[in-house]
């Protein structure tokens, strides 16, 4: 078996590798020097560009014992992945590089207690906490020039929406830069199709929906489309989990019907090994894709 690493394992590895590196600096540092992120333009783009897969590799897997190190690795190539299917220019996408990188650096500030929880499961006060994660993550980089600065303050306001909805200032679309609406939509897609806590991943087409349903008017038309128009280019080689049980890896996507792909079954729900007979989901009227099983790193 040939167990030689892809390039875009590798460049995975390395970005997680500068997430966790940032994350133990600021266990002793007050602020901590970003400008290395640009190191990682010539490794990250042009892989982007090439082909999608490291894209899928983002859309696989997740770090289970610690979210929010592949969950910032995970939105970067998204965002990035959006911008290069919007034609934006490469200073456009090495900026968002950085910004995607340590969007969520002042996570490693918050009370472990906090964040095993999950957002979901907060009470009122640790909520209202949370939230202050952005200004955690602009407080705890350097802003020694001005393009820093830029970029603190596109860190600043991830969460906020483009309807005035957002944290934590609640601007609304104006005030909001391409590249902060890029991002935001990104950070919540990525949260949605990897499991959080008491909340199974959604099947990224299905965790598209749930943003259009609940969230529509939050994200810009154009994003929200140019997203969903090119989903099938991420789910292809993932697996999921269907109504009857058995986990099978998607082996075909149709982009006009992306929620029901072909699938190849690989385990019964008893975790039996099967044979490799494809499915056409979209044929099936009694068996449906249930979740998605991303796939923890090691």
């Amino acid at each position: 078996m040939d167990n030689q690493v892809s390039p875009a394992e590798d460049t995975y590895h390395d970005l997680l590798d500068y997430i966790k590196s940032k994350r133990d600096q600021l266990q002793t540092q007050k602020q901590i020097d970003i400008s290395n992120s640009y190191d990682y333009v010539d490794e990250v783009i042009p892989l982007l560009k090439q082909n999608n897969s490291l894209v899928r590799q983002a859309t696989k897997y997740y770090n289970e014992d610690d979210l929010y190190i592949s969950h910032s690795v995970n939105v970067t190539i998204f965002t990035l992945f959006l911008a290069i299917k919007m034609n934006y220019e490469d200073e456009f996408l090495e900026r968002l590089l950085v910004v995607g990188l340590n969007h969520d650096i002042g996570i490693a500030r918050m009370p472990a207690r906090i964040l095993k929880k999950g957002k979901g499961a907060l009470g009122k006060n640790e909520l209202f906490y949370f939230k202050q994660h952005p200004k955690m993550s602009y407080n705890s980089i350097e802003k020694f020039n001005p393009e820093l600065q830029k970029i603190g303050e596109m860190i600043l306001q991830h969460h906020e929406r483009q309807n005035g909805k957002g944290y934590p200032e609640g601007l609304s679309e104006e005030k909001l830069s391409d590249e902060v609406k890029i991002l935001g939509l990104a950070d919540i897609y990525e949260s949605l199709i990897h499991p959080r806590t008491k909340r199974d991943a959604l099947f990224p087409p299905l965790g598209m929906e749930d943003i259009f349903y609940k969230a529509g008017d939050s994200f810009d038309e154009e994003i929200l489309a140019t997203l969903y128009d090119n989903l099938f280019h991420t789910i292809k080689g993932t697996y999921v989990k269907l109504s009857s049980g058995t986990i099978a890896k998607i082996t075909e996507v149709k982009q006009n019907n992306p929620t029901d792909p072909i699938v190849e079954p690989v385990f019964s729900s008893e975790g039996k090994e099967l044979s490799s007979n494809q499915i056409d989901l979209s044929r099936e009227e009694n068996l449906h894709i249930k979740h998605s099983v991303p796939i923890p790193l090691d």
